[in-house]
């Protein structure tokens, strides 16, 4: 079992205060430009002002994270990934007017006029009553790609087309192509990675900047409550036949995750619409629950990892070499301070793949939920 410890935060307000100034006093003294474009380059692959501050102090660069911080905000070509916690409600709520109403009439009696069949006619009135379905999202900070309205405008009219024309939830690659349609829709350069591309799913053009993601999402079949799993996190070639080739499958996951910026998960849940946002109870959704992956901290356990902490799933032979207890699997539980676990990570041999198992929602930081119309537009009353 590998154990992270989280660091203490120092006790003394003044000592700490004075640090921070000679930090800073020390930053200001600094040729200018001398870390700054370091500092950018940096932010994009840690997204954390910490990370930042500690990599260019161990370059030589004496800067305090609120300087980082503070150069970076200012910055028109850096999108600051640290959104601010703020729950707002946000609704689509159709209403067919007299002339949509009128026209779908006209509509339905010239087809029937032309001979066309009951089941196309009862597939246009579906396809235009699946305009008019509520679609609600609860927004729970200011992110500035996900929680902007003009993209949950265009979501809102994606998820009840997508609803509709499949019968399908929204996962896997279908998530891919649904985010960059409503991102594209919403105005935003969008460019989908190539199939086989290691790491990033989509890139998206925001504030100057192109923000790769990395797109995961869950299966209903392997829905679990309040936990997540990741079953492709990362491509590795080890053997596995030691600890030290486990090392080096981890190293692999770590440098992949440094491949984009942000790990958005689409969790899923049969749910109903809340009756306060719609105004009626019994209305039955498919509920999507979107979380961020925080990407950072997961690169530091997994960059922390040693061979020891893979012992216990190996026997040493007398001749000092190693055999793996499983045929085809290492399996080990990530727990953080008070010995409760954070996750379970895997490495699969066969599949070459690094996974990770129950991941906790709590963990993960909450973006926002949606309630979409269900999959079989069924009314139902809650008992």
């Amino acid at each position: 079992m590998a154990r992270v410890a989280t660091p203490k935060a120092p006790t003394g307000k003044a000592s700490a205060a004075l640090d921070a100034a000679a930090l800073d006093a020390a930053a200001r003294v600094s040729p200018k430009g001398s870390w700054h474009s370091l500092a950018k380059k940096l932010y994009k692959s840690e997204n954390s002002f910490q990370s930042v501050s500690e990599a260019l102090r161990a370059q030589g660069f004496e800067v305090s994270k609120s300087t980082v911080r503070n150069y970076l905000d200012a910055q028109d070509d850096v999108l600051i990934h640290s959104p601010v916690a703020k729950h707002e409600v946000w609704k689509s709520i159709p209403v067919a007017g007299a002339e949509t109403l009128a026209a779908r009439k006209a509509m339905v009696s010239a087809m029937k006029g032309e001979g066309a069949s009951e089941d196309k006619v009862r597939m246009y009135l579906e396809r235009e009553e699946a305009r008019y379905q509520p679609v609600v999202f609860h927004t729970y900070n200011d992110d500035p790609i996900f929680n902007e309205p003009k993209f949950l405008d265009i979501a809102a009219d994606c998820v009840r087309d997508w609803h509709y024309s499949t019968r399908n939830q929204i996962e896997g690659e279908g998530f891919e192509y649904f985010l960059a349609r409503a991102l594209s829709e919403a105005g935003y350069e969008v460019e989908l990675a190539r199939r086989g591309n290691p790491g990033e799913d989509i890139r998206v053009k925001v504030q100057n900047q192109w923000v790769a993601i990395s797109q995961k999402s869950e299966n209903r079949s392997d829905a679990k409550k309040d936990v997540i799993s990741i079953t492709s996190l990362a491509p590795h070639r080890e053997t596995l036949d030691d600890p030290a080739s486990c090392v080096k499958a981890v190293k692999a996951a770590v440098q992949h995750l440094k491949g984009y910026e942000r790990m958005i998960y689409l969790k899923t849940g049969e749910v109903y619409f809340p009756e306060a946002d719609i105004g009626e109870l019994g209305v039955a959704a498919q509920g999507y629950t979107m979380l961020e992956v925080p990407k950072e901290k997961l690169q530091k356990i997994l960059a922390g990892l040693k061979e020891e902490d893979f012992h216990e799933q190996f026997t040493k032979n007398s001749d000092g070499s190693w055999k793996r207890k499983k045929a085809n699997t290492v399996h080990i539980s990530i727990t953080g301070d008070e010995d409760r676990t954070l996750f379970s990570l895997t490495l699969a041999k066969k599949e070459g793949r690094v996974r990770i198992y129950n991941i906790g929602t709590g963990w993960c930081d909450l973006v926002n939920r949606m309630w979409a119309p269900a999959l079989d537009g069924s009314r139902e009353d809650k008992e």
